[in-house]
């Protein structure tokens, strides 16, 4: 994930609260069979206009929940964030 603004802790701070939000059984029964990318998730997840703070808090609720979204023989799931 790359961007300029707003500034990162900005943008934890809101993804903090967002993440509150985020529906991990909706988000695993949207999610494509084949390995994603994390941009391409939050597009699908939260619109066309996925917020960098958005996409965040997807990447936190992700990692919160590996038994989702964790590739068979991946030990470390943040490598592939």
């Amino acid at each position: 994930m790359r961007f300029e603004k707003p500034e990162a802790q900005a943008v934890m701070d809101e993804a903090l609260v967002l993440v509150n939000d985020i529906d991990l059984q909706l988000l695993w029964d949207c999610a494509p069979d084949e390995e994603f990318g994390l941009v391409d998730v939050s597009l699908e997840y939260f619109g066309a206009q996925a917020t960098i703070p958005q996409q965040a808090s997807l990447a936190i609720a992700l990692q919160s929940a590996p038994v989702f979204f964790v590739a068979k023989g991946v030990d470390d799931f943040s490598e592939h964030l």
